[in-house]
């Protein structure tokens, strides 16, 4: 059995392929000394391109809560979006969602939620071309979501106070050749998402 942490593994994944990755830590291996007692963040990421592969993982004891995912993500160039989130259709996410919109395409709206929030701006949009990509990448990594976010993901300089496009699942895919068919098919879904907005 290895005793390599998970942020070791993609680390690693990241050499293999011959990309320069980030870790929120200098040190050689993979351990976050905690800046304070209350909240810990361990987070790797790396650029295919022109999109970002993020792996992220908090803990905060306080609240006891945890938020741990990763995605391939992207700018959009414009400011004037509502934060937006797209999930697969489902029973209970039908029932659970909030600020639920609609998009006016019945065949986006019968597969697809969209939720938003904000004053201003609308939602991003995506073609059904793109909802049929993104249940096709669903199909092999579970729970999904295409997520539009102002400052999202401030802890990376590139993304900070920029808002961001990506696609993104709840835990870190360890797998390399998972991972090489996650940042294939998610880049090609992110760029053709932004090409639309």
């Amino acid at each position: 059995m290895s005793d390599q942490s998970s942020g070791d593994i993609i680390v690693n994944y990241a050499k293999s392929r011959g990309y320069k990755y980030f870790t929120s830590t200098d040190a050689k291996q993979f351990v976050v000394a905690p800046v304070d007692r209350i909240s810990k963040k361990k987070i790797v990421y790396f650029k295919v391109n022109d999109i970002v592969f993020v792996a992220f993982d908090s803990y905060t004891v306080k609240a006891g809560s945890t938020n741990i995912f990763c995605g391939v993500y992207t700018t959009l160039d414009r400011n004037s979006y509502q934060d937006t989130y797209i999930i697969k259709r489902e029973f209970v996410t039908r029932l659970f969602t909030i600020n639920k919109v609609k998009t006016g395409n019945s065949y986006i709206d019968k597969k697809l939620i969209v939720s938003a929030s904000g004053k201003s701006g609308k939602p991003i949009g995506i073609r059904e071309r793109d909802a049929d990509m993104f249940l096709d990448i669903h199909r092999q990594f579970a729970p999904l979501k295409i997520r539009a976010y102002k400052d999202w993901l401030n802890d990376i300089k590139e993304f900070n106070s920029k808002f961001t496009l990506g696609l993104e699942i709840n835990r870190w895919i360890l797998d390399f050749k998972e991972l090489d068919s996650f940042i294939e098919k998610g880049s090609e879904l992110i760029k053709s998402i932004k090409k639309r907005n």
